[in-house]
């Protein structure tokens, strides 16, 4: 989350290629089972950080979010049974879906890691 962090910072401060350097740097530590980390990163797109227009980073966001759902985060599956229930957030109006997402088993247990990245060399300083 810090190289995302850093990552803003370097865009507001106008550094764009550092910016995204950065950013991909991120998007490529942040490992599958740190639910707090992909979310984060959801964000950090919606935001309008990362490589892509608008809309791409948007989707890819909501796509994101949607495997972190289906990974068994129970505020990410609330968060999508509204978005098809209502068609918000880049998702369709879909009945169906909202129905899956209802109706979705809860895992027995969510592993969280207390570290927000998984390889040694996202560690390393920028």
């Amino acid at each position: 989350m810090a190289m995302i962090e850093m990552a803003e910072h370097l865009g507001d401060e106008g550094d764009q290629s550092a910016s995204l350097a950065l950013m991909g740097r991120a998007e490529a530590c942040v490992a599958d089972d740190d639910f707090e980390a992909r979310l984060y990163l959801a964000g950090a797109w919606r935001r309008g950080l990362g490589a892509g227009t608008a809309k791409e980073r948007y989707f890819r966001a909501f796509d994101l979010k949607e495997r972190v759902a289906e990974a068994g985060h129970l505020g990410t599956i609330r968060e999508m049974i509204a978005n098809y229930s209502h068609g918000l957030n880049g998702a369709s109006r879909d009945s169906e879906r909202a129905i899956y997402w209802l109706r979705r088993p809860q895992r027995s247990r969510m592993r969280r890691r207390s570290r927000s990245f998984a390889r040694k060399d996202c560690h390393s300083s920028a």
